[in-house]
């Protein structure tokens, strides 16, 4: 797919006078905007109208003329390479689009100089002049508080005090399943599973959506089997009933959901510690490991990392029943319209009463660099905090969410009350069906991780003890030791 650099642009005669005037050399009074996404057509067109109309505002209201670069720069495992490159190149953008882990790896170039390349949010929130809620012409009508509590949070787990990523859009982890080969099942299941543990009480089709919604993974797997046993009666282009899409948050999840310790940040050094590296913590994520390599030889789980591909394809070949991964690529998984019934669930979770889930989805940082004047450095940042305040306005960031995305949400608590909301969940399909579920049934049950220089690492090398014990059998105990070696060389 081919992206090219969108520019908008709003200059007056004397403002495009003094912008080549000052060609010669020095720096242009033009306020350039470098803002590097990730972004398919659909969200990079949302997000076009969005700057279009930032822009306009800007110049009626201040009379200044700006302009916004907005640069395709690849998937979210290209970013940070081009970050990276372009901060030792002095040709650093001014908004990127980023993981936090990212953002965390950004930081530790700066060494001791603090916000020599990535800007302090906070001090914009913190300064009553410049703080959410205070632009109405920018639509920014709401306090900080206004943001979704986990949404925001995530943004301050860093080894430095403050804020340094902002949340644009967000999803988590769904369960979208094949409803016409789950109620082909349910017969089976019954006489198996169901009927045996709630005294021959049977499990009825309509009240299949709800109960999956409330199942554990142990019953997920019950299911599983059963769909399994049948396949030739009821799926009979069945690979494998269940595909996580990421072998890393597959592992990161249900570690929280066992209440198995992670990672941390200690508090006197400010480096990141594996928290499951040795005793208890280690022992049960290693049985974690032990208990889906048993179901992934018994046919029943597989993930992206074994297959090579997301569960979409799978899913809508019917290769697949159940298919877990974001909501905000659902879009990429509904099969064309007729093939047959989708259903919407969270994913089960190993303890209904611990039952967390990632957040995912774009967060912005806001960068600088030393190759500017400290006025212009200034001048950039200012705007560039007013165009973050506006994306992240109410009805602008539901805009771009439900209209503008394949299944992403807003971040903002009053987004979910427009009529822009409301209609999308009346109108909205399968689509609004994913919001439905992450509103109601995940209902802000979230996990932030700790977020240091080597998290990124940590996060790559447990999908990568998932992937090779599944798929090349290999040791747990020496994958567990082969990924904390390869994590702690890029731990700071």
């Amino acid at each position: 797919m081919k992206k090219i650099i969108k520019t908008i642009c709003l200059l007056g005669a004397s403002a495009m006078s003094l912008a080549l005037a000052s060609c010669g050399g020095g720096e242009s009074d033009k306020i350039v905007i470098d803002f590097w996404h990730t972004f398919g057509d659909k969200a990079e067109s949302s997000l076009q109208t969005q700057v279009d109309k930032f822009v306009q505002k800007i110049k009626t209201a201040e009379d200044v003329d700006v302009e916004v670069k907005l640069t395709y720069k690849g998937g979210y495992s290209d970013m940070p390479k081009m970050i990276t490159t372009a901060i030792a190149g002095g040709d650093s953008p001014t908004i990127a689009v980023a993981y936090p882990d990212h953002v965390a790896d950004y930081i530790k170039l700066e060494g001791d100089a603090a916000g020599k390349y990535v800007v302090n949010l906070q001090d914009f929130i913190d300064n009553p002049e410049t703080t959410f809620g205070t632009e109405a012409f920018l639509e920014d009508n709401h306090s900080i508080d206004d943001f979704v509590d986990a949404f925001i949070d995530e943004g301050r787990h860093y080894t430095r005090e403050g804020m340094y990523s902002l949340p644009y859009m967000k999803s988590t982890e769904i369960m979208i399943y094949n409803a016409n080969i789950v109620k082909a099942a349910l017969p089976f299941y019954n006489e198996v599973y169901y009927g045996p543990a709630h005294d021959g009480a049977q499990l009825f089709e309509g009240d299949i959506a709800s109960f999956l919604n409330e199942i554990t993974w142990d019953d997920l797997m019950d299911y599983a089997q059963v769909i399994l046993d049948n396949k030739t009666t009821i799926a009979p282009q069945l690979d494998v009933p269940v595909l996580y899409d990421s072998d890393s948050n597959l592992f990161i999840t249900k570690l929280f959901q066992n209440g198995v310790d992670y990672s941390s940040i200690d508090p006197t050094t400010k480096k990141g510690i594996i928290d499951f590296e040795t005793g208890d913590n280690r022992a049960q994520a290693e049985a974690l490991v032990s208990k889906w390599k048993q179901e992934y030889d018994d046919g029943l789980l597989t993930t992206k990392g074994v297959k090579g591909e997301y569960g979409s394809n799978y899913f809508k070949n019917e290769e697949t029943v159940f298919t877990i991964g974001s909501s905000g690529g659902s879009g990429y998984t509904f099969p064309e319209a007729g093939s047959f019934e989708v259903g919407i669930a969270r994913v089960p979770t190993d303890d209904v009463s611990n039952a967390v889930y990632v957040t995912q989805g774009p967060t912005l940082t806001m960068l600088t660099h030393p190759r500017f004047s400290a006025t212009k450095a200034a001048q950039l940042k200012n705007y560039a905090w007013k165009l973050l305040k506006f994306l992240t306005s109410t009805n602008v960031n539901v805009e771009v969410s439900c209209n503008g995305s394949e299944g992403y949400l807003p971040v903002r608590e009053s987004s979910y009350t427009t009529e822009i909301f409301y209609e999308y969940i009346e109108n909205g399909g399968d689509y609004a069906n994913v919001a439905i579920t992450v509103q109601d049934e995940i209902a802000g049950a979230y996990l932030n991780t700790a977020v240091f220089p080597g998290s990124a690492t940590l996060r790559e090398q447990c999908g990568g003890i998932v992937t090779n014990v599944l798929k090349l059998g290999s040791n747990i105990t020496a994958t567990f030791n082969q990924a904390i070696s390869t994590t702690k060389l890029d731990i700071a």
